[in-house]
């Protein structure tokens, strides 16, 4: 019969599983402490150079234009989205409207002054950045939106994922793209 080699194996491995093992009772080596270390070292930070330009950032600030008494009174961008689109219109208080790519477009100049008005309405001089965009998503835009009207003037941030924006708001924005999806070119 063929037991003997079954059984041999089985106290083969009946006694590698023994030597294995720690005896029932017998207590373990101590664990040895680390060395003790000298003085905390002083974490000194190291200066990052700036991170070159990818060609995607919207060019200037949208808010220090509106600030010039002789410029553009709405200054608008959007960035990323899927296709990572970069957008900027100044609109100027004579309707002339002026893209990033250098595209100039002329509108009536009440629908300019309009534009602005429907801003004022909304609450836009009297809304404050909440700590920077709320909410991101992968294709999501980021929208600035700079207005000056007189001596009053707000910028703004806020991306598609932003929820908290008052309707009133959203549909003056809603109004701001729909005037410029109709320019047309001169």
């Amino acid at each position: 019969m063929h037991t003997r080699p079954f059984w041999l194996g089985f106290l083969v491995i009946v006694l590698l599983l023994a030597a294995c093992t720690q005896a029932a009772g017998t207590p373990l080596p101590p664990t040895p402490s680390p060395a003790p270390t000298s003085a905390p070292t002083e974490v000194v930070p190291t200066p990052v150079p700036p991170v070159p330009s990818t060609g995607d950032e919207p060019k200037g600030k949208p808010g220090s234009d509106v600030m010039d008494p002789n410029g553009p009174v709405i200054v608008y961008s959007r960035t990323g989205g899927i296709a990572g689109t970069s957008e900027r219109w100044d609109l100027y208080p004579d309707g002339r409207v002026v893209s990033e790519e250098g595209g100039e477009f002329q509108a009536e100049p009440q629908q300019v002054v309009d534009l602005v008005a429907a801003f004022e309405q909304a609450g836009f001089f009297e809304m404050q950045q909440s700590g920077g965009p709320g909410g991101t998503c992968a294709d999501c835009f980021t929208y600035d939106v700079a207005v000056r009207a007189g001596e009053k003037s707000n910028q703004l941030r806020f991306t598609d994922a932003d929820s908290n924006l008052p309707g009133a708001f959203m549909q003056t924005m809603q109004q701001l793209n729909m005037f410029l999806d109709g320019l047309e070119p001169q």
